[in-house]
């Protein structure tokens, strides 16, 4: 284009030519052609400049995305226009006139585009005014809106828990009636298979029973018989102290005037656990004795309807005294004398001896249980069959007032062991015994005999098997019972589980509601955001107006974030924030909008920058030598 203006400028006619002008025409040669150079290294220094400014500029042109379509558009119409305007400067710079007419041309163009803009801009303004306004009152709107939403959702969500908690208890209160239901019949059908099984049992044990006591009973005289063997049969014989009698019963007796007796009871020994005796026998012995003696008579007395024998310490201590007495007097099988020796022993507990009658027990290795049946049948013998001796041994029986009992051991005597009843009466003044001893005879005998039939009856077979089917229904109740309250137990698991699940649904589905109103909340209440870039806008196009003159676009930085090309700028799916983006490192082959659309950047730059020297120093010479 520099040499095109020398040439041209060359060419043209100066007029007549003079030494002066040649010379100074010279001179404006040598001015020019220095010029170019200057211009030439100007303008490549400048266009290395300018293709820097290019890339940079290219390179954020790539990192910015324009808000609003809209925007773009304004914006490509304004690059054309500048880029449009700049070429038609370049074509027309070899003409001054025809310049100035481009530059007029160009500078209508641009007050027409900016009144364009300007009416464009305020149509913009006032319809982003109202979209505001729109948004403001659409935010009240669903701020009202959302709040009933959040209040029906929490209405929904109580009346949901409060059914929930309702179902359970209707549930729970079915499950514990009909818990309840089942053990009051579980305990019904118990008792009733209860009653029948002991109703069972106590039939089996009366039966058990009647035959315990057919073979579990105290042993009964034989008849007066001349047979001793009789006395060792069945139900005479005594091998234990469970078969003592306590009561005397009355032997058949054919010849009651008979001078000697033959044993009514046998004794066997086969359960003899009793004290083993050879000689002479302790004083316990001696008192255990006394107390069977005693207590035989003495039911025999009631029996009869005779007062009791008084038996205490006072009489069975003389009776032992007087016993030893025998001994040392070397008395056999015969009475005392009644001397004052044997009486003073009484005496001294103010007693008087009246009466003794003597039996014997021929054994001499005995027990204290063998000495018991032969006490037994001397009592027999002495009462039903003593005629022969004027039955004296009777009457001392019914008479005594007190007696004293003890057995005599001697083995140098005719028996070994014989057995002295010793008869007294108060001689003094009662006050000075001592008390009654209280006989235990017939309760350890009949303990004994209890004892025995207890077992005979449990070892049963018809008890066994009742108390085991009563045993039985016992556990099978109990296993009802703790199944039943198992079931009840996973029942009231089963729907206490399903109801914190319910609960567990209705809180998720709740808050998930909730969290979908916050987000609709969120979308349509962003007014602030929208007059925050409203306001960019308003600064962009005062800036474009600001630098109309310079035909250059200011483009606003604004990106929203997480859209794309087509996105919504009012879409609630994204936020209105500014952002920028990463410049991308490359070489962009958009053209500047300054530029218009060539895609030359770089030489429509260059030309730009020459034009612009060359209308500030060319023309102007040219024109001071065209005047």
């Amino acid at each position: 284009m520099i040499e095109k203006q020398i040439k041209d400028y060359l060419a043209h006619d100066h007029g007549p030519c003079h030494a002066v002008d040649k010379k100074k025409r010279d001179t404006e040669l040598v001015f020019m052609e220095k010029r170019k150079k200057i211009i030439t290294a100007t303008a490549t220094a400048a266009t290395i400049t300018a293709l820097t400014l290019v890339t940079v500029h290219n390179d954020e042109i790539m990192a910015d995305n324009v808000v609003q379509t809209t925007e773009k558009s304004v914006s490509t119409r304004n690059d054309q226009g500048s880029s449009s305007s700049s070429s038609n400067m370049v074509s027309n710079s070899s003409e001054t006139s025809e310049n100035k007419s481009g530059q007029e041309t160009v500078s209508q163009r641009q007050q027409s585009e900016t009144s364009s803009q300007s009416s464009s801009s305020s149509a913009k303004e006032e319809q982003q005014s109202k979209t505001v306004a729109a948004a403001t009152d659409s935010k009240a709107e669903q701020t009202v809106s959302s709040k009933q939403q959040v209040t029906e959702a929490t209405a929904n969500y109580t009346n949901n828990k409060n059914l929930a908690d309702k179902n359970l208890t209707e549930k729970t209160v079915k499950v514990n009636d009909d818990y309840n239901t089942q053990a009051d019949q579980q305990e019904q059908d118990n008792d009733q298979k209860q009653n029948e099984a002991q109703a069972k049992l106590v039939q089996a044990q009366t039966q058990a029973q009647n035959s315990a006591k057919e073979e579990i009973k105290a042993a009964v005289p034989i008849a007066q018989t001349d047979d001793p063997a009789k006395a060792y049969e069945t139900g005479h014989v005594v091998n234990a102290d469970l078969d003592l009698p306590t009561h005397l019963i009355q032997p058949q007796i054919t010849n009651a005037a008979a001078p000697t007796y033959y044993d009514f009871y046998g004794y066997n020994g086969e359960n003899d656990t009793s004290d083993k005796i050879n000689g002479t026998l302790t004083h316990d012995q001696q008192y255990e004795l006394a107390d069977y003696a005693l207590t035989l008579l003495n039911n025999w007395r009631t029996d009869n309807g005779m007062d009791q024998i008084h038996y205490n310490q006072n009489v069975e201590e003389a009776t032992l005294e007087l016993i030893n007495l025998r001994n040392e007097e070397n008395k056999d099988f015969e009475h005392i004398t009644f001397n004052n020796q044997e009486t003073a022993i009484f005496s001294k507990y103010d007693l008087s001896l009246v009466g003794e009658n003597l039996g014997v027990s021929i054994s001499q290795e005995t027990t204290l249980l063998q000495l018991k049946v032969e006490t037994l049948n001397a009592i027999t013998a002495m009462i039903w069959q003593d005629k022969a001796h004027y039955n004296g041994h009777l009457l001392n029986f019914e008479n005594a007032e007190y007696m004293g009992f003890g057995v005599q051991a001697n083995k140098n005597m005719t028996y070994p062991y014989q057995l002295v009843f010793e008869m007294a009466e108060l001689s003094g003044s009662k006050d000075t015994q001592t008390p009654d001893i209280q006989l235990t005879s017939e309760s350890f005998i009949e303990g004994k005999r209890d004892a025995a039939i207890t077992a005979f009856v449990e070892a049963d077979e018809g008890v066994r098997i009742a108390k085991a089917n009563i045993l039985n229904i016992k556990n099978e109740s109990q296993h009802a019972s703790i199944l039943l309250q198992s079931q009840r137990r996973n029942e009231l698991n089963k729907i206490n589980t399903l109801h914190e699940t319910a609960l567990g649904a209705l809180y998720l589905n709740y808050q998930n509601e909730l969290s979908t109103l916050q987000d609709l909340k969120s979308m349509h209440s962003e007014p602030t955001n929208l007059i925050q870039v409203e306001a960019l806008r308003k600064e962009k196009q005062h800036l474009i107006r600001k630098n109309g003159s310079s035909n250059k676009m200011v483009t606003s930085r604004l990106e929203i974030s997480g859209s794309g090309e087509n996105s919504d700028p009012y879409s609630h799916e994204t936020a209105l924030v500014p952002t920028r983006k990463h410049k991308i490192q490359k070489r962009s082959n958009y053209s500047l909008p300054q530029l218009g659309a060539e895609n030359d950047a770089p030489a429509s730059l260059a030309g730009i920058i020459l034009f612009s020297v060359a209308t500030l120093f060319g023309f102007k010479t040219f024109s001071k030598k065209k005047r």
